[in-house]
């Protein structure tokens, strides 16, 4: 008996994904991201949402690029040694094609040594902005910019400006 040829309408045709779907799923991703590598403190959720070859910019101890899952985990585990409690809340997703840019609030008090100075047992909070570029899925490069020099001063590490007033 002779195979018969599916007639065009039975044939499964996989649809393109539209740009709407596209931006969906890398809303999902950054939000995920924030929840689960910060909020729930997954490590095995860098090696699942971040490439192989992904580029963390300053992220490695010396200030340098991390690269891939490994070289952000040494980053990971600074700041949550430095801040166990911290809690990362996402207020704003933006996306454009490949780029994702988060803005988030960071706090935590300040328990550990991690980030290369002695616990003080001050609270801080930041805001700051994430900015990443996702392939295929996944996290292959990013950025992050937060007030570095305001969590020293919340942290009572650093005075501030001269001529600046306290708040």
């Amino acid at each position: 008996m002779a195979k018969r040829k599916a007639s065009p309408a039975r044939k499964k045709t996989r649809k393109p994904a539209t740009a709407s779907s596209d931006a969906s799923a890398h809303k999902r991703l950054a939000r995920r991201w924030f929840d689960q590598v910060w909020n729930k403190r997954r490590e095995k959720a860098i090696e699942e949402m971040m490439s192989p070859k992904c580029v963390g910019h300053g992220k490695a101890p010396d200030g340098g690029d991390a690269i891939g899952a490994e070289g952000f985990k040494s980053f990971h585990r600074a700041y949550l040694n430095a801040f166990p409690d911290l809690k990362v809340n996402v207020d704003d997703v933006i996306v454009d094609g490949r780029k994702v840019v988060v803005r988030w609030v960071a706090s935590g008090i300040h328990q550990g040594d991690g980030l290369g100075f002695p616990a003080t047992g001050k609270p801080m909070r930041i805001i700051g902005v994430s900015i990443v570029y996702v392939k295929g899925g996944k996290i292959v490069e990013g950025w992050d910019s937060y007030d570095q020099h305001g969590m020293l001063q919340q942290l009572g590490l650093t005075s501030p400006p001269l001529g600046s007033r306290a708040l």
